[in-house]
């Protein structure tokens, strides 16, 4: 232990700012920490809670630490610090802290081969995310044997865990089973009926929470943010809510969706702006600025006791799972899911519609529609075009070319498209599935005039001794 603890005091760590500073998004100001290099207990306020980030776990390795943390809260969110922080102490909790030491005083040479065998059989993926990020500010600082050069060597060494994010979405056990939903929608609709001034503050909170997560699909942290000033009731009884994107960088345009709220739900939101007004509503989080005054884990919180009082064992998680479900049961394209679920990429709509079984349907019923296709069956089983079908077809489905330079007309039609079709344009065709020749004889005639046109190319002609060599080969092999 003096062994190791010498060491660290050898390395030449970097210069702690006095006052490091940090963005809360959620409360949207900055924050500070004074003197990091002097606190044992660094405090981190996020999303309306305050993480104490004990560095005392960390023994010896404890000033390396103040160093990761200052890096982290400048480079990445405070809540994915937090993460990341209790990840590394959880490590060295089941470990013990040798072997976190091991990994700051390694041999970047050796990482591969101590990652695969020694580390990565044994911890989780949050385990493996917050040590590639532990080794890369190692390597940035150059902090031990580390320099900047092995960023690349840790980006590569070091593989998390296989871990598949979506198989409760593949599964299908992320979803409100259809009796589930009908106990959903039937309590809101009596609660909005029934609702009066006797109403308690925290049911009607929960309810608005359920009418978010399950007709919106909001996030914890997007249902908390919602603020009070971009709340709007018009005249024809609807209502919108802004809703804000999570994860935006600082210093951008705000990215916000505007949704509207179901007319006969209304009234609970009225209801509760109205209370929140007069500062009769449960939530303790600035309510002057935000709709339920919650912090995103009290969301969490209320929205699964709302759903435990229907006897539904499920979280507001599920909610905006089978939000998004039923989006894409009812034909919604993967951009309409992917604005829905204010998303950056269209990876997780995708696997919500490939999830549905309504959808294949959908596409059939499309293709249907189609002059073409709908046809189709009648085309093949006669398996001829007529003059004025071809003439109906769209351009890119009709087959001509020139095959050796001979010209021919327009010789059948094909259900995918010449632009489509790999295949040498004529030759190929027939024998294709795809493939529906004309009825006109002319045009077929024209056929037998390109094999008679083929038939005459010479071939190229082989040497005696390569034909002699290409008839001995199999008898060579043979006799082996």
């Amino acid at each position: 232990m003096d062994t190791i603890q010498s060491v660290v005091q050898d390395f030449r760590l970097p210069k702690l700012p006095k006052r490091l500073s940090y963005w809360d998004d959620y409360a949207s100001k900055k924050r500070t920490i004074e003197n990091i290099e002097r606190c044992d207990i660094v405090s981190i306020i996020t999303g309306g809670y305050p993480y104490h980030c004990d560095l005392r776990k960390f023994h010896d390795a404890a000033d390396i630490m103040r160093v990761v943390l200052s890096e982290w809260l400048q480079k990445i969110k405070p809540t994915t610090v937090t993460i990341q922080f209790g990840s590394l102490s959880a490590f060295v909790r089941e470990f013990g802290n040798d072997k976190f030491m091991e990994l700051v005083l390694l041999d970047p040479i050796n990482l591969a081969r101590h990652w695969n065998f020694t580390i990565k059989p044994f911890v989780s993926y949050s385990m493996a995310s917050a040590i590639r990020s532990l080794l890369h500010v190692l390597a940035s600082t150059g902090i031990g044997l580390w320099s900047p050069s092995d960023a690349v060597r840790i980006r590569h060494s070091i593989r998390s865990p296989a871990r598949d994010k979506f198989a409760k979405i593949r599964a299908g056990a992320s979803y409100l089973r259809q009796d589930e939903q009908s106990r959903v929608v039937n309590y809101l609709e009596y609660f909005s009926a029934e609702l009066s001034n006797a109403t308690a503050s925290a049911t009607l909170v929960r309810a608005a929470l359920l009418v978010l997560g399950f007709q919106h699909g909001l996030r914890p942290g997007q249902s908390a943010r919602l603020l009070r000033s971009e709340t709007g009731f018009f005249d024809d009884g609807s209502m919108h809510v802004t809703v804000p994107y999570l994860n935006q960088p600082r210093g951008e345009a705000r990215r916000v969706s505007i949704r509207s709220i179901k007319k006969e739900w209304v009234a609970i939101f009225r209801e509760l702006l109205r209370r929140s007004e007069r500062g009769s509503t449960t939530g303790s989080a600035e309510p002057w600025r935000y709709l339920f005054g919650l912090t995103p884990g009290q969301v969490t919180s209320e929205t699964k006791l709302a759903l435990s009082t229907l006897k539904i064992e499920r979280n507001a998680t599920d909610l905006r799972h089978t939000a998004a479900q039923r989006l894409a049961d009812n034909g919604a394209t993967a951009a309409q899911i992917m604005d829905f679920l204010c998303h950056k990429s269209g990876k997780i709509a995708q696997l919500y519609i490939d999830a549905s079984p309504s959808q294949g349907k959908i596409i059939n019923d499309a293709l249907g529609l189609s002059p073409f296709h709908k046809d189709l069956p009648a085309k093949h089983s006669s398996r001829f075009l007529t003059k004025e079908e071809l003439l109906a077809l769209h351009p890119d489905k009709l087959v001509s070319g020139m095959p050796h330079g001979f010209a021919t007309g327009v010789i059948g039609g094909c259900a995918n498209g010449q632009s489509l079709c790999a295949r040498s344009p004529v030759t190929a065709c027939y024998g294709c599935d795809r493939f529906i020749p004309s009825a006109d004889i002319e045009v077929q005639s024209g056929r037998s005039r390109i094999d008679a046109r083929r038939s005459t190319i010479p071939k190229p002609r082989r040497s005696r001794l390569a034909y002699r060599r290409f008839v001995l080969l199999p008898k060579e092999f043979q006799s082996i």
